[in-house]
This record gives C-alpha cells, sequence and structure tokens, in this order.
C-alpha cells in the first residue's frame, strides 16, 4: 500500500472501498429518503417505466433496512 503525500506535505492512506462502520445518517433522514424513493417508484409506476421503479423501490427498500435494523434488537432475525 502506497502513501500518497499532498502538496502541503501532509500524507495521505487511500480509503478503504468497504467498512464495517456503523451506517450514517439519522431515522428522520432515512425515513425522508424512504418516502422520496417510495413516491419516486410510483411516479415511475405511472408512467409504465417498470425498471426506474423497481430501482426506485430498490433504493428504497434499503433505507427500510436500515430504520429497521436501528429500530430492532439485535440479532432478532
Amino acid at each position: 500500500m502506497t502513501i500518497e503525500t499532498t502538496r502541503n506535505g501532509n500524507s495521505r492512506r487511500p480509503r478503504a472501498l468497504t467498512s464495517n462502520a456503523a451506517p450514517q445518517g439519522t431515522m428522520a433522514s432515512w425515513k425522508k429518503r424512504f418516502d422520496y424513493y417510495t413516491a419516486l417508484a410510483k411516479e415511475h409506476g405511472i408512467s409504465n417505466d417498470r425498471v426506474a421503479q423497481e430501482n426506485s423501490y430498490q433504493h428504497a427498500e434499503h433505507y427500510f433496512r436500515l430504520m429497521n435494523a436501528r429500530t430492532s434488537p439485535a440479532g432478532a432475525e
């Protein structure tokens, strides 16, 4: 692994591609994004764009899972 040096002489390590850190954000922002992608999926459904509709539902499901992971007890699956 190489370490890059910036113009001011500080070293900078390359970023990892994956992270085990807790997801960033709050329940309110996740809910807002969930609502946005759900509404977007409904709009795509009205315009008969099935691929975009499914994509939007998958994005909404991601935020749905984040909200449920935060509220359910650990190991409750």
